[in-house]
């Protein structure tokens, strides 16, 4: 089935995982791309900010993603979906080169893009399949870890462990970049003096969630020091979990509608999702 990519809100938009680490190539360009030739294979993701596709493009799989937000205000907030969507591709453009991430995209409008699709599992359904990796696996995911924020980016996200795709020998690849954050360097010195120091905080965070998703997956592994790091939370961590992260998840879980991410991802169909299709 082929759909077109016609306009910023109509546009519906894929996710591809994949296989594919990030390369230095340069990024395809949005000329280059002709959208009849877009077939949408499978809806893999539809919740309140973006619906991602399967989709193939030229021969290639690819994941398709749409921001549009479907609250009630979803209209109004069209200018933050743009505004994320530039965010991703601009990670992308970003991480190019640094082992286990994904770069390489096409935009296809203002609010979506394709992304190459990586092959493999992610490490969700590898627990469900009793098939964690070892110590070699979580080693390389914190180098990689390292290496982006060496790039000045808090990755952010690693608290959700489908975020992190097992390729079939055993590599981590981390995807989806929607909350990832760099750091400011503009002139405004009060903003660059609180971002660099929330993104010091969010890199630290980036790697005790490592360290959790060890030992949550491979308990058997965990050294007590590693225990003991997976639970110390970084300096002011308590005071900003309370009265920044803990609001921020009910006023998220308040506008949320029906099939939202946490309802999508931890249900039943989530659990029985398909080889390849568990992606964002």
């Amino acid at each position: 089935m082929t759909k077109t990519a016609s306009n910023s809100s109509e546009t519906a938009d894929a996710k591809a995982g994949g296989a594919a680490v990030s390369e230095n190539k340069a990024p395809l360009h949005q000329a280059e791309l002709r959208l009849d030739d877009i077939e949408f294979v499978k809806l893999i993701k539809d919740d309140g900010f973006a619906e991602t596709w399967v989709v193939r493009y030229q021969g290639k799989k690819w994941l398709h993603k749409t921001y549009r937000f479907r609250f009630w205000w979803g209209k109004m907030a069209r200018p933050f979906a743009r505004k994320w969507a530039r965010n991703e591709m601009a990670l992308c453009d970003a991480l190019r080169g640094v082992p286990g991430t994904v770069s390489n995209y096409i935009k296809v409008s203002d609010q979506s893009f394709m992304r190459e699709w990586v092959e493999g599992i992610d490490l969700g359904q590898r627990k469900l399949q009793g098939r964690v990796p070892g110590n070699a696996f979580f080693d390389e995911l914190r180098s990689n870890v390292e290496k982006i924020h060496e790039r000045g980016i808090a990755y952010n996200d690693l608290a959700k462990k489908y975020n992190v795709v097992v390729t079939e020998d055993d590599h981590p690849i981390l995807i989806d970049y929607q909350i990832s954050m760099r750091r400011y360097e503009g002139r405004n010195p009060i903003r660059r003096k609180i971002n660099h120091s929330f993104i010091r905080y969010m890199q630290s965070e980036d790697l005790r969630h490592v360290v959790k998703l060890k030992r949550r997956n491979r308990p058997d592994l965990v050294t007590p020091e590693e225990t003991a790091a997976s639970y110390e939370l970084p300096k002011g961590g308590r005071t900003l979990r309370k009265w920044i992260t803990q609001p921020a998840r009910w006023i998220k879980r308040a506008i949320y509608p029906s099939g939202s991410n946490e309802t999508f991802r931890f249900s039943k169909k989530y659990k029985e999702r398909e080889k390849g299709y568990v992606q964002k």
